[in-house]
């Protein structure tokens, strides 16, 4: 059985590189309604000024099932804070935290930092602070999949390319050069081996501060979709593609799987389908259970 992880960057207009009208209760609904449709649960990284803003939100995520996590404060960078900077933050989380578990009776134990808290990934001094303020695991180690190249607007000819094994492992590794030479999924020990892990063996694991890690393995929606305003559609060359590629990445996924968007962009016009495509997907495999790491327990 492969367990499979569905993720939204859940930011309503925080997150939004533009200024533009948007109704995340409705945008909720339509997200709701199709993870119901496929029996699908999943976690929504929210950040933290939407706890406050949108509390009745908050309650019909949770009561559906699904699991709540951070998604820092107000959507800042977090891969450059200065101490003083770091201390601020982790204030506001833990306020955060007090008013999530105060709103639904739950007490959020994930995290995913806005940007992935990149270009870092990966700060000692961050993951501490979550550890501190009760996080257990986190979703910010993004592998660049070859797919991305070559969406509708960019080098479609290529789609083919990625199908070759050998071309594949060698476009992977040149995307994820910097991840290479710098993961020590191993917990510490700088290994060879970090390349295997990239190409196939790919799992969870335990960073030194002891939050387990969730690399990402598909694209972010807006790898494969861009950033659109949320009333614009992108167009059945877009969806269909982006829809392809997730289903494709998890035929060749091992055990584990995620998948990652964001609200403001899969919720809404005709990118719900992206969504609801992927998930009848899953269903027809017939070999897939969902996996909430902070509801469900342990790893995956």
């Amino acid at each position: 059985m492969k367990r499979v992880t569905v993720t939204f960057d859940f930011e309503g207009a925080w997150g939004m590189p533009f200024s533009a009208e948007y109704d995340l209760a409705a945008t909720t609904t339509g997200l709701l309604e199709t993870l119901a449709k496929y029996g699908a649960k999943a976690v929504f990284f929210v950040t933290a000024k939407l706890v406050t803003e949108q509390p009745e939100v908050m309650k019909r995520i949770y009561a559906a099932g699904h699991e709540i996590g951070l998604h820092g404060y107000e959507h800042e960078h977090m891969h450059n804070l200065d101490a003083a900077g770091l201390l601020a933050l982790e204030k506001q989380l833990q306020l955060a935290a007090d008013a999530l578990e105060q709103t639904v009776g739950a007490r959020p134990v994930g995290f995913r930092s806005p940007y992935l808290m990149g270009p870092k990934f990966y700060d000692a001094a961050v993951y501490e602070m979550l550890k501190r303020i009760g996080m257990e695991w986190v979703s910010n180690r993004e592998i660049r999949m070859p797919e991305e190249l070559a969406r509708p607007d960019r080098l479609p000819w290529t789609a083919g390319l990625w199908r070759m094994a050998p071309v594949r492992a060698l476009a992977l590794l040149a995307l994820n050069a910097r991840l290479t030479v710098t993961e020590r999924p191993d917990n510490g020990q700088r290994r060879t081996t970090g390349w295997g892990w990239l190409l196939g063996g790919q799992w969870p694991f335990v960073r030194p501060e002891s939050l387990t890690e969730y690399p990402l393995y598909s694209p972010l929606d807006c790898d494969l979709l861009g950033f659109p305003k949320p009333q614009t559609n992108s167009g059945r060359a877009y969806t269909d593609y982006a829809a392809d590629v997730v289903c494709g990445l998890y035929d060749r996924s091992a055990d584990y799987f995620n998948i990652n968007c964001h609200d403001w962009i899969t919720g809404t016009a005709d990118r719900l389908h992206v969504l609801d495509r992927m998930l009848a997907h899953i269903a027809q495999s017939g070999k897939a259970q969902y996996f909430l790491p902070g509801r469900d327990g342990g790893t995956a």
